[in-house]
């Protein structure tokens, strides 16, 4: 059997950064996003075999995968057409800027969204929390550059706990995208590492054999 990669759906990345231009931002993550639920009549596709409940002296057993696999090249297209179809349902039930977040301010598991004021962010929070929690879904791990917003929601649902959160601090940093935000200043940051690597005889012709 050959698995195919799929389309890519996957949104631009600078557009889904510049796309949160607002006051009031706010990062989510979604739990697990890229193990979506197999159809049972797919699930004999990839079989394994593994010892009953890691037991390696016992005989082998064969078991099925219940989810895609993380990891496989379909992987990431079979998410976000999960994803996008949990917009659509979200169009029947909420407002526009529901469906629309998720469309177009997801990046893979990471949902970055501005708002222009408090009460507007908490409420696109709480209903994008529970779109995507009826289309199978859990976005959690909330931070925000708001006190206001993240005392409004879950403590459990929150990466920083209100109560030492203080943009006071000089700085305050979390992650988003792979780079730092700088949750004070409000502007993404990169901490770069140099390491001090001394040129052995090894590493030089290593490096001549990747120029050949």
């Amino acid at each position: 059997m050959f698995c195919y990669k799929g389309p890519n759906l996957t949104n631009s990345l600078t557009g889904y950064s510049l796309d949160s231009g607002r006051v009031y931002a706010f990062i989510g993550d979604i739990e697990a996003v890229l193990s979506n639920k197999d159809s049972p009549e797919n699930q004999d596709y990839v079989r394994f075999l593994w010892w009953p409940n890691g037991d390696i002296n016992q005989p082998l057993e064969e078991f099925r995968m219940a989810v895609h696999i993380f990891g496989a090249i379909s992987s990431p297209s079979i998410s976000n057409t999960a994803l996008k179809a949990t917009a659509d349902k979200a169009d029947e039930k909420y407002d526009s800027t529901v469906g629309s977040t998720i469309r177009h301010n997801f990046y893979v598991d990471d949902c970055l969204k501005s708002c222009a004021d408090v009460p507007t962010a908490v409420k696109l929070v709480k209903d994008l929390v529970s779109a995507t929690g009826e289309g199978g879904f859990r976005l959690t791990k909330f931070v925000s550059n708001s006190i206001d917003v993240l005392k409004a929601l879950p403590a459990e649902d929150c990466s920083v706990e209100s109560d030492k959160f203080n943009l006071d601090m000089e700085s305050l940093m979390t992650r988003a995208l792979g780079m730092l935000w700088d949750l004070k200043e409000d502007s993404f940051k990169f901490s770069i590492e140099l390491k001090d690597n001394p040129f052995t005889r090894r590493r030089i012709v290593v490096k001549l054999s990747h120029h050949i």
